[in-house]
Protein backbone atom coordinates (compact mmCIF):
# COMPACT_ATOMS: atom_id res chain seq x y z
CA UNK A 1 0.00 0.00 0.00
CA UNK A 2 1.52 3.65 -1.00
CA UNK A 3 1.53 6.37 1.49
CA UNK A 4 -1.08 8.74 0.83
CA UNK A 5 1.18 11.45 0.13
CA UNK A 6 2.73 10.15 -2.89
CA UNK A 7 0.39 11.15 -5.95
CA UNK A 8 -0.86 13.90 -4.78
CA UNK A 9 -2.15 13.70 -1.09
CA UNK A 10 -1.30 15.49 1.97
CA UNK A 11 0.93 14.23 4.75
CA UNK A 12 3.03 15.13 7.58
CA UNK A 13 6.59 15.66 8.87
CA UNK A 14 7.85 16.25 11.93
CA UNK A 15 11.09 18.41 12.34
CA UNK A 16 14.26 17.51 14.09
CA UNK A 17 17.20 19.20 15.49
CA UNK A 18 20.40 17.22 14.97
CA UNK A 19 22.09 17.74 19.01
CA UNK A 20 18.85 18.27 20.71
CA UNK A 21 18.55 15.13 22.35
CA UNK A 22 16.32 12.58 21.80
CA UNK A 23 11.89 13.50 20.93
CA UNK A 24 9.26 11.70 20.63
CA UNK A 25 6.14 12.33 18.29
CA UNK A 26 2.78 10.63 18.12
CA UNK A 27 2.36 8.12 15.32
CA UNK A 28 -1.09 8.26 14.38
CA UNK A 29 -3.64 5.97 12.52
CA UNK A 30 -6.64 8.01 9.89
CA UNK A 31 -7.77 11.06 9.26
CA UNK A 32 -7.44 12.34 12.89
CA UNK A 33 -4.60 10.69 13.57
CA UNK A 34 -5.99 8.67 16.60
CA UNK A 35 -3.09 7.82 18.59
CA UNK A 36 -1.60 4.34 17.93
CA UNK A 37 2.17 4.80 18.96
CA UNK A 38 5.14 6.38 18.60
CA UNK A 39 8.06 7.60 16.52
CA UNK A 40 11.34 8.37 18.68
CA UNK A 41 14.37 9.75 17.49
CA UNK A 42 17.85 10.07 18.46
CA UNK A 43 21.39 10.36 17.41
CA UNK A 44 24.29 8.21 18.87
CA UNK A 45 27.90 9.33 18.50
CA UNK A 46 29.22 6.73 20.05
CA UNK A 47 29.02 4.85 17.41
CA UNK A 48 31.24 5.01 14.29
CA UNK A 49 29.95 6.59 11.96
CA UNK A 50 27.74 8.37 14.18
CA UNK A 51 24.03 7.89 13.32
CA UNK A 52 20.43 9.09 13.23
CA UNK A 53 17.72 6.27 14.91
CA UNK A 54 14.12 6.22 14.20
CA UNK A 55 12.30 4.07 15.88
CA UNK A 56 8.40 2.80 15.16
CA UNK A 57 6.29 1.71 18.05
CA UNK A 58 2.39 0.84 18.28
CA UNK A 59 0.28 -0.19 21.12
CA UNK A 60 -3.14 -1.45 21.76
CA UNK A 61 -3.02 -4.67 19.56
CA UNK A 62 -2.33 -2.58 16.17
CA UNK A 63 0.84 -3.79 14.15
CA UNK A 64 3.01 -2.18 11.53
CA UNK A 65 3.50 -4.08 8.09
CA UNK A 66 5.49 -1.44 6.32
CA UNK A 67 7.31 1.23 7.12
CA UNK A 68 7.81 3.78 5.03
CA UNK A 69 10.54 6.57 5.44
CA UNK A 70 12.19 9.86 4.09
CA UNK A 71 14.70 12.82 5.81
CA UNK A 72 15.87 16.02 4.05
CA UNK A 73 17.53 18.59 5.07
CA UNK A 74 18.31 22.01 3.39
CA UNK A 75 16.49 24.06 1.62
CA UNK A 76 15.33 21.71 -1.33
CA UNK A 77 13.67 19.58 1.54
CA UNK A 78 10.07 19.51 0.31
CA UNK A 79 11.26 17.87 -3.33
CA UNK A 80 13.27 15.30 -1.54
CA UNK A 81 10.33 14.85 0.86
CA UNK A 82 8.03 14.62 -2.53
CA UNK A 83 10.46 11.07 -3.03
CA UNK A 84 9.16 8.82 -0.29
CA UNK A 85 9.86 5.73 -1.19
CA UNK A 86 7.20 3.20 -1.36
CA UNK A 87 8.96 -0.31 -1.69
CA UNK A 88 11.77 -1.52 -0.20
CA UNK A 89 14.65 -0.85 -2.76
CA UNK A 90 12.85 1.47 -5.23
CA UNK A 91 15.40 3.79 -4.53
CA UNK A 92 18.52 1.62 -4.84
CA UNK A 93 19.39 2.30 -8.40
CA UNK A 94 18.90 6.31 -8.06
CA UNK A 95 21.50 8.59 -6.13
CA UNK A 96 19.67 10.20 -3.18
CA UNK A 97 20.03 14.13 -3.65
CA UNK A 98 21.93 16.07 -1.64
CA UNK A 99 20.63 16.42 2.17
CA UNK A 100 18.26 13.14 1.63
CA UNK A 101 17.87 9.80 2.85
CA UNK A 102 14.88 7.21 1.96
CA UNK A 103 13.75 4.09 2.89
CA UNK A 104 11.15 1.41 2.79
CA UNK A 105 10.76 -2.07 4.62
CA UNK A 106 8.26 -4.64 4.09
CA UNK A 107 7.74 -6.73 8.05
CA UNK A 108 6.21 -10.14 7.24
CA UNK A 109 4.77 -11.13 10.32
CA UNK A 110 3.82 -7.64 11.22
CA UNK A 111 5.88 -6.06 13.90
CA UNK A 112 4.78 -3.67 16.95
CA UNK A 113 8.51 -1.93 16.52
CA UNK A 114 11.00 -1.43 13.85
CA UNK A 115 14.63 1.12 13.61
CA UNK A 116 15.92 2.73 11.14
CA UNK A 117 20.02 3.24 11.39
CA UNK A 118 20.93 6.03 9.11
CA UNK A 119 24.75 7.00 9.19
CA UNK A 120 25.35 10.93 9.17
CA UNK A 121 28.46 12.49 7.60
CA UNK A 122 30.25 12.11 4.19
CA UNK A 123 29.76 10.33 1.73
CA UNK A 124 26.28 8.98 3.81
CA UNK A 125 23.98 11.71 4.80
CA UNK A 126 26.18 14.61 5.34
CA UNK A 127 24.37 16.67 7.91
CA UNK A 128 25.81 17.95 11.16
CA UNK A 129 24.78 19.10 14.88
CA UNK A 130 22.52 22.20 14.80
CA UNK A 131 20.94 21.28 11.57
CA UNK A 132 17.54 21.09 11.28
CA UNK A 133 15.54 17.31 9.33
CA UNK A 134 12.03 17.37 8.14
CA UNK A 135 10.73 13.64 8.74
CA UNK A 136 8.29 12.10 6.84
CA UNK A 137 7.72 8.30 9.08
CA UNK A 138 4.53 6.49 7.78
CA UNK A 139 3.43 3.09 8.72
CA UNK A 140 0.63 1.05 7.21
CA UNK A 141 -0.44 -0.60 10.48
CA UNK A 142 -3.00 -3.40 11.02
CA UNK A 143 -5.17 -4.33 14.06
CA UNK A 144 -7.85 -6.69 14.04
CA UNK A 145 -8.19 -7.13 10.33
CA UNK A 146 -9.07 -3.83 10.80
CA UNK A 147 -6.00 -1.73 8.38
CA UNK A 148 -4.65 1.91 8.11
CA UNK A 149 -2.10 4.48 7.44
CA UNK A 150 0.10 5.89 10.16
CA UNK A 151 2.10 9.34 10.07
CA UNK A 152 4.46 10.33 12.39
CA UNK A 153 2.26 13.36 13.63
CA UNK A 154 3.67 16.79 12.61
CA UNK A 155 2.64 19.96 10.40
CA UNK A 156 0.46 18.89 7.05
CA UNK A 157 2.43 18.66 3.90
CA UNK A 158 1.83 18.56 0.19
CA UNK A 159 4.82 18.15 -2.24
CA UNK A 160 3.15 18.24 -5.22
CA UNK A 161 1.59 22.18 -4.89
CA UNK A 162 5.07 24.34 -4.37
CA UNK A 163 4.35 27.77 -2.74
CA UNK A 164 5.98 30.48 -5.62
CA UNK A 165 8.67 32.48 -4.10
CA UNK A 166 8.55 36.59 -4.35
CA UNK A 167 11.44 37.10 -7.20
CA UNK A 168 9.29 34.81 -9.06
CA UNK A 169 5.67 36.75 -8.41
CA UNK A 170 7.32 39.96 -8.97
CA UNK A 171 9.18 38.63 -12.43
CA UNK A 172 5.20 37.22 -13.23
CA UNK A 173 4.09 40.75 -12.34
CA UNK A 174 6.26 42.49 -14.77
CA UNK A 175 5.69 39.91 -17.57
CA UNK A 176 2.29 41.12 -17.27
CA UNK A 177 2.17 44.81 -17.15
CA UNK A 178 4.84 44.50 -19.94
CA UNK A 179 2.49 42.80 -22.53
CA UNK A 180 -0.56 44.92 -21.21
CA UNK A 181 1.49 47.92 -22.32
CA UNK A 182 2.61 46.55 -25.46
CA UNK A 183 -1.36 45.54 -26.12
CA UNK A 184 -2.47 49.07 -25.37
CA UNK A 185 0.67 50.91 -27.46
CA UNK A 186 -0.72 48.58 -30.58
CA UNK A 187 -3.89 49.68 -30.24
CA UNK A 188 -3.14 53.57 -29.85
CA UNK A 189 -1.24 52.99 -33.46
CA UNK A 190 -3.71 51.13 -34.46
CA UNK A 191 -6.32 53.89 -33.61
CA UNK A 192 -4.27 56.69 -35.03
CA UNK A 193 -3.57 54.34 -38.26
CA UNK A 194 -7.17 54.56 -39.01
CA UNK A 195 -8.20 58.41 -38.28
Amino acid sequence: MAPPGVGGGNFTTVQYQLGTGPQEFNLGVGNDYDPIGAVAVWVDSDTAPTKLFLRYRTEGGWMISETHLAVASGADYDEALAKIPTAPGQMDNEPFPEGYYGAAQMHDPAVNWYIYEIPLGSPYFNVKSGDWLMIAAHATVLNKGENGSAWAEGSSFDPVVPIPELPALVLLGGGLLGIAGYILIRRKKTVSAVR
